[in-house]
């Protein structure tokens, strides 16, 4: 405890995030997305269109043969936008202050110290998730985000689609940290569009939430998208 941080990479998190990357495909018109993670730990979350997801009783979508096979309850009236096939991804780059590596043993043994002891099926995804990621290692900047993805952005040419997304952050993020990132945002959307995902937990919430956010122009247009789980077990959709 006195030489660790507590960094839980829940890759049952993804299962949220689909709906919001389907979103993103189809405002950009399918094509692959170039997609930068921001705080991705030990990168469980980079490879999400890798696993397999079930929502409710018959929804499905990813590889059906993949080891990680995320469930997710739904809730509420409305359907999320769950594809039948998913977005395709161009490159996809993480960023961390200090990243997760998956070839040390005592780092993952302390992301299994991270999992609940009375949540077993947390344990089994995560087991599933390091050795495929172990298999084809995640790519993750050493740095902070606020230094490095003004770089990371002037790579992708300017007409190829662009996410960035955070699960559970900006949560360690002061406010003037919060602010600086929106105003990075918004300047790189002066030439680019852009779409930033997230999924985070407001003070004022008693849920998580889930949010989308368009920049372009310079001009930045938000909505809410769901209520979630903070470990991906259910959703409800909120956006028409």
């Amino acid at each position: 405890m006195r030489t660790h941080t507590v960094q839980t990479n829940e890759v049952g998190r993804c299962a949220l995030l689909i709906p919001a990357f389907e979103l993103v495909a189809d405002q950009t018109d399918h094509q692959p997305l170039n997609m930068i993670e921001i705080g991705s730990s030990a990168g469980l979350t980079l490879p999400w269109d890798k696993y397999h997801y079930r929502y409710g009783e018959s929804l499905e979508c990813g590889d059906p043969n993949s080891p990680v096979r995320i469930e997710c309850s739904l809730r509420g009236d409305l359907q999320p936008p769950i594809p039948k096939e998913l977005p395709r991804v161009a490159i996809r780059k993480g960023i961390d202050l200090s990243p997760i590596d998956l070839t040390d043993p005592d780092s993952v043994q302390w992301l299994r110290a991270l999992v609940w002891p009375d949540n077993p099926r947390r344990a089994t995804l995560l087991e599933h998730a390091v050795q495929l990621a172990k298999q084809n290692p995640p790519d993750i900047m050493t740095g902070n985000a606020l230094e490095l993805l003004p770089g990371l952005i002037k790579k992708v040419p300017e007409r190829e689609p662009l996410c960035i997304y955070h699960s559970f952050t900006l949560t360690f993020a002061n406010k003037e940290q919060q602010e600086r990132l929106h105003r990075l945002l918004t300047n790189a959307a002066k030439v680019r569009a852009l779409f930033l995902v997230w999924l985070e937990w407001p003070t004022e919430s008693d849920t998580p939430i889930l949010g989308l956010e368009k920049f372009i122009d310079g001009v930045k247009e938000e909505k809410i998208l769901a209520r979630c789980h903070s470990h991906g077990e259910w959703l409800q959709w909120k956006a028409a």
